[in-house]
Protein backbone atom coordinates (compact mmCIF):
# COMPACT_ATOMS: atom_id res chain seq x y z
CA UNK A 1 0.00 0.00 0.00
CA UNK A 2 1.29 3.23 -0.70
CA UNK A 3 1.13 5.52 2.28
CA UNK A 4 3.04 8.36 3.09
CA UNK A 5 5.50 6.95 5.35
CA UNK A 6 6.63 4.11 2.53
CA UNK A 7 6.58 7.11 0.08
CA UNK A 8 9.22 9.08 2.42
CA UNK A 9 11.55 6.08 1.71
CA UNK A 10 11.32 6.73 -1.80
CA UNK A 11 12.40 10.04 -1.03
CA UNK A 12 15.44 8.28 1.15
CA UNK A 13 16.08 6.75 -2.09
CA UNK A 14 15.88 9.87 -4.05
CA UNK A 15 18.70 11.11 -1.90
CA UNK A 16 21.16 8.15 -2.50
CA UNK A 17 20.48 8.96 -6.14
CA UNK A 18 20.99 12.56 -6.10
CA UNK A 19 24.50 11.61 -4.20
CA UNK A 20 25.80 8.97 -6.65
CA UNK A 21 24.72 11.85 -8.84
CA UNK A 22 26.84 14.72 -7.31
CA UNK A 23 29.60 12.13 -7.05
CA UNK A 24 29.39 11.21 -11.24
CA UNK A 25 28.96 15.35 -12.43
CA UNK A 26 31.87 16.51 -9.79
CA UNK A 27 34.61 13.76 -10.51
CA UNK A 28 33.27 11.68 -13.97
CA UNK A 29 34.08 14.44 -16.31
CA UNK A 30 33.31 13.78 -19.95
CA UNK A 31 32.33 9.73 -19.50
CA UNK A 32 29.55 11.27 -17.98
CA UNK A 33 28.81 13.35 -20.62
CA UNK A 34 29.20 10.92 -22.95
CA UNK A 35 26.29 8.98 -21.30
CA UNK A 36 24.16 12.00 -22.19
CA UNK A 37 24.95 11.96 -25.93
CA UNK A 38 27.49 14.78 -25.66
CA UNK A 39 29.64 13.85 -28.95
CA UNK A 40 32.19 16.83 -28.12
CA UNK A 41 33.06 17.47 -24.48
CA UNK A 42 34.97 20.87 -23.51
CA UNK A 43 35.95 22.04 -20.35
CA UNK A 44 33.00 24.33 -20.11
CA UNK A 45 30.60 22.19 -20.51
CA UNK A 46 32.31 19.96 -17.89
CA UNK A 47 32.41 23.05 -15.93
CA UNK A 48 28.38 23.79 -16.41
CA UNK A 49 27.47 20.17 -15.20
CA UNK A 50 29.71 20.61 -12.12
CA UNK A 51 27.79 23.61 -11.13
CA UNK A 52 24.47 21.83 -11.66
CA UNK A 53 26.12 19.52 -9.40
CA UNK A 54 26.80 22.37 -6.83
CA UNK A 55 23.07 23.21 -6.53
CA UNK A 56 22.00 19.57 -6.62
CA UNK A 57 24.14 19.62 -3.24
CA UNK A 58 22.23 22.27 -1.31
CA UNK A 59 18.64 20.66 -2.92
CA UNK A 60 19.66 17.70 -1.28
CA UNK A 61 20.54 18.80 1.66
CA UNK A 62 17.45 20.11 1.88
CA UNK A 63 15.32 17.37 1.36
CA UNK A 64 17.35 15.81 3.74
CA UNK A 65 16.56 18.51 6.79
CA UNK A 66 13.31 17.51 5.80
CA UNK A 67 13.14 14.16 5.84
CA UNK A 68 15.46 14.22 8.90
CA UNK A 69 13.15 16.23 11.05
CA UNK A 70 9.83 13.90 10.54
CA UNK A 71 8.39 16.90 10.24
CA UNK A 72 5.45 16.55 7.61
CA UNK A 73 4.98 20.40 7.29
CA UNK A 74 8.45 21.34 6.47
CA UNK A 75 8.50 18.00 3.78
CA UNK A 76 5.44 19.28 1.96
CA UNK A 77 6.97 22.63 1.72
CA UNK A 78 10.18 21.12 0.06
CA UNK A 79 8.35 18.82 -2.64
CA UNK A 80 6.23 21.57 -3.87
CA UNK A 81 9.77 23.42 -4.63
CA UNK A 82 11.26 19.86 -5.77
CA UNK A 83 7.72 19.10 -7.54
CA UNK A 84 8.08 22.59 -9.69
CA UNK A 85 12.02 21.61 -10.30
CA UNK A 86 10.79 18.62 -11.83
CA UNK A 87 8.95 20.49 -14.00
CA UNK A 88 11.26 22.70 -14.97
CA UNK A 89 13.93 19.76 -15.53
CA UNK A 90 11.78 18.21 -17.68
CA UNK A 91 11.28 20.87 -20.20
CA UNK A 92 15.34 21.29 -20.16
CA UNK A 93 15.97 17.58 -20.61
CA UNK A 94 14.06 17.43 -23.96
CA UNK A 95 15.46 20.66 -25.08
CA UNK A 96 18.48 19.33 -24.18
CA UNK A 97 18.10 16.38 -26.01
CA UNK A 98 16.99 18.45 -28.84
CA UNK A 99 19.79 20.31 -29.00
CA UNK A 100 22.47 17.18 -29.14
CA UNK A 101 20.59 15.97 -32.09
CA UNK A 102 17.40 13.85 -30.36
CA UNK A 103 19.39 11.04 -29.56
CA UNK A 104 18.03 9.71 -26.48
CA UNK A 105 21.02 7.17 -24.36
CA UNK A 106 21.04 5.96 -20.96
CA UNK A 107 21.49 9.08 -18.92
CA UNK A 108 18.93 10.92 -20.92
CA UNK A 109 16.00 7.96 -20.48
CA UNK A 110 17.71 7.41 -16.99
CA UNK A 111 16.95 10.93 -16.41
CA UNK A 112 13.69 11.40 -17.77
CA UNK A 113 11.98 8.06 -15.95
CA UNK A 114 13.60 8.69 -12.71
CA UNK A 115 11.73 12.29 -12.90
CA UNK A 116 8.38 11.46 -13.91
CA UNK A 117 8.81 8.37 -11.00
CA UNK A 118 9.91 11.02 -8.19
CA UNK A 119 7.19 13.11 -9.33
CA UNK A 120 4.77 11.17 -8.92
CA UNK A 121 5.53 9.94 -5.71
CA UNK A 122 5.88 13.28 -4.86
CA UNK A 123 2.38 14.33 -5.95
CA UNK A 124 1.09 10.86 -4.12
CA UNK A 125 2.88 11.92 -1.16
CA UNK A 126 1.13 15.91 -1.01
CA UNK A 127 -2.12 14.30 -2.06
CA UNK A 128 -1.65 11.73 0.99
CA UNK A 129 -1.13 14.65 3.48
CA UNK A 130 -3.09 17.61 2.63
CA UNK A 131 -4.67 18.89 5.30
CA UNK A 132 -2.22 17.75 7.97
CA UNK A 133 -2.09 20.77 10.76
CA UNK A 134 0.42 19.37 13.17
CA UNK A 135 4.15 19.34 12.54
CA UNK A 136 4.06 15.28 12.00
Amino acid sequence: MVTPKNLRRVFYVELLVNLASILAFMFGGAAILEQFGVAVVTPPLVEAFQWFATLLIVITYILARALFAQNDRALRYVLEGYLIGDLVYLVVLFRFVGAIGGVWTFGSVFGLAFTVFIATMRVLYLWQTRGRRNGK
